[in-house]
């Protein structure tokens, strides 16, 4: 039997189990215990978790990026504002690449 098929046959299985206590206890709802057992089913375990970091990757280099930029031009706007533009190229500019998500935060 192919992994997919087991796969399906588990989480069917599983929604049934669900379906089958929440009507025991008589729950008010039985429909969203059976759409958190779909839901935790899904695959790409990891994802938020990987998303977090990238996440707060891109808050430190936005902030360390700014922290920098202020430094160099602390009461100047148009030089900040200069300064600034190469900086939102480059950052961009690595959205379409790996880690996209850490250069759209930043």
């Amino acid at each position: 039997m192919s992994p997919n098929a087991k796969e399906g046959i588990k989480v069917g299985l599983a929604i049934v189990i669900t379906y089958g206590l929440a009507l025991r206890f008589e729950w008010m709802s039985s429909t969203w215990a059976a759409i958190a057992v779909a839901f935790i089913a899904q695959p790409g375990e990891g994802q938020s978790l990987y998303k977090g970091v990238m996440r707060g990757l891109g808050t430190f280099v936005a902030f360390f990026t700014s922290l920098f930029l202020l430094a160099l031009f602390p009461q100047d706007r148009w030089m900040l504002l200069i300064a600034t533009s190469p900086f939102m190229g480059y950052f961009g500019y690595k959205m379409r690449g790996e880690n996209e998500y850490l250069w759209f935060v930043a």
